[in-house]
Parts: structure tokens; sequence; C-alpha cells
């Protein structure tokens, strides 16, 4: 069951985590083949969600994500305009796509150095430790 709260007015997605075990390949998330690799990197770490449309990561108050944008590159959708002027004040980095009054989505090349970015600007959503 979805949780109501985490609904925006359609800018961001909503879907279910997807446990780290639930992921192997990537592949019945809709992930590219050339994504592959990067994507199992990112899974390890990051709290997965599935959707529709493929899979994303939340940010922090769910206010932003981040999902697959293309052949090395992820998309970052953000909602308010505090984060929108942070974004856009990130320009060596950060390209802006369609941007609105309080929402936008951007991109960037997918390496580790621009993930380190994305989680330190938008508070992307870590995987829980296995407790043991």
């Amino acid at each position: 069951m979805l949780n109501r709260q985490y609904q925006t007015n359609g800018a961001l997605l909503v879907g279910p985590v997807v446990p780290a075990g639930g992921i192997e390949t990537g592949q019945s998330l809709g992930v590219t083949l050339s994504n592959q690799s990067l994507f199992l990197t990112l899974a390890a770490r990051l709290r997965v969600r599935r959707h529709s449309d493929g899979w994303f990561v939340d940010g922090s108050r769910h206010k932003s994500q981040i999902w697959e944008a293309g052949d090395g590159l992820l998309g970052l959708t953000v909602t308010g305009s505090t984060l929108m002027r942070k974004c856009l004040s990130s320009k060596e980095w950060l390209t802006p796509k369609q941007i609105g009054h309080d929402e936008g989505n951007f991109y960037c090349a997918w390496n580790d150095e621009n993930l380190t970015r994305l989680t330190r600007l938008v508070g992307l959503q870590r995987r829980k430790k296995a407790k043991s």
C-alpha cells in the first residue's frame, strides 16, 4: 500500500521500495543495459522505488527524485523554489532540462562524483543497514 503523504501534484512519482534482494540485474525496473553496472552500484547504496515508468530514488522530505535519463545520465526532478535555486546554481555539473515556477527537471553524467553531489544537494534516501 502506498503512503498518500508522498504524493505531490504529479511532479514526483510514487511507488513501493524495492528490497535490496529484489534487484538482480535491474532489467525488471527498465534499466538499460548500458547503465546496468552503474544502477547496481547505486541500488546497493540508495533506496530504490518501483514505478510503472521504471525506478527512482527519493530525496529528503520527498521533494526530489533521481531516475535514469539515458545512457550514462541521471535525471533529477525537484519541487519547491528553494531546491530549484540550489539546482540552478549547480550549473557546472547539473544541466537544466525543463524548468517551471516551482518544479524542474535536470540531468547530469551518471558517475560516483555526481551521485555524491546529488546526495548532498537533495539528500537522496540511503538503504537502511541490515540489523545483525
